[in-house]
């Protein structure tokens, strides 16, 4: 089970990103990231969760069903 402190990656370009779970959101959520307003609309059965991207300073929105948690 994902949870915060959780590491987890995403399809993203060619690959996959990698990061770690900051906040988990069972509701919907908006946030300013990068200057961008997002909002999304987490669920208890697909949350949403704020992820630091490993090795920057940014930040992301996802989906449960958009990761996948790292051993």
């Amino acid at each position: 089970m994902i949870k915060m402190g959780s590491k987890v990656r995403w399809k993203w370009r060619n690959g996959f990103a990698r990061g770690k779970v900051k906040e988990v959101f069972h509701r919907i959520v908006s946030k300013t990231i990068n200057g961008s307003k997002v909002i999304m609309n987490g669920s208890k059965d697909c949350p949403v969760f704020l992820i630091k991207k490993e090795g920057e300073s940014s930040e992301i929105l996802l989906l449960q069903s958009d990761v996948q948690e790292l051993a």
